[in-house]
């Protein structure tokens, strides 16, 4: 359970790496139709913001270094937290005991584990974020087009050819991973830690009307970390 949360946590360091328009895709609804010419316009601007290798190079270069970081970082925290955090009662036997610790006992390998784990799997996601670059530029076109008028984008489109635009557009996502937004996030990541319990009991009582969760047969319950 300790290793499939802290792989749900660091997974859901990509959307904190990563600016919204490759994640807001899927939840797209009937739009109008967009100008041609303002879509033209807003094509160049896209690209410029969006260059190609950009998710890959954040998924590699930013993505990974931070949940590295944050994993080791909840190795730290203390076992009885983290499994209120998962959203069950403290085992008997964690308390007074790390996360690292807890994990070392049950598994002598497990940080060896999850370092090979998160390498395979941020690989796995930066091929998947760089087939999803194209679309993710293509829908910011069409939002640019049909938000900003055809005066505007050729504003733009003049400013991001001047080298002041050029340094802004080039470095426009990569301002969304920098070290220093990062460590501003990742600071924050004790406090959304310690209130997921109360977040968890709030979720069980408005789900309270729903019948129980069916308990898991011997073979299906995972004891393992």
């Amino acid at each position: 359970m300790i290793r499939n949360c802290i792989l749900a946590l660091a997974a859901g360091t990509v959307t904190i790496a990563l600016p919204a328009p490759v994640f807001a895709l899927e939840v797209a609804t009937e739009a109008a139709a967009v100008d041609p010419a303002r879509l033209t316009l807003a094509q160049g601007i896209a690209g410029q913001l969006i260059p190609p290798g950009t998710y890959q190079k954040i998924m590699k270069d930013v993505s990974e270094q931070m949940a590295s970081a944050m994993i080791d970082q909840m190795m730290g925290m203390d076992a009885s937290t983290m499994m209120g955090t998962a959203g069950g009662d403290a085992a008997e036997g964690t308390e007074g005991k790390s996360v690292g610790e807890l994990a070392a006992a049950a598994d002598p390998h497990f940080k060896e584990r999850m370092d090979i784990t998160m390498r395979v799997m941020f690989e796995e996601m930066g091929k998947m974020m760089n087939e999803m670059e194209p679309v993710a530029r293509d829908a910011l076109a069409k939002v640019y087009a049909r938000r900003y008028s055809a005066q505007q984008l050729t504003d733009m489109t003049v400013f991001f050819a001047t080298p002041s635009g050029s340094a802004f557009a080039a470095d426009f996502m990569a301002t969304f991973s920098d070290p220093e937004m990062m460590q501003a996030m990742m600071g924050q990541m004790p406090k959304i830690i310690e209130a997921m319990p109360e977040m968890m009991k709030k979720v069980e009582a408005a789900t309270a009307h729903l019948p129980p969760l069916p308990k898991p047969d011997a073979a299906g319950d995972e004891q393992s970390l």
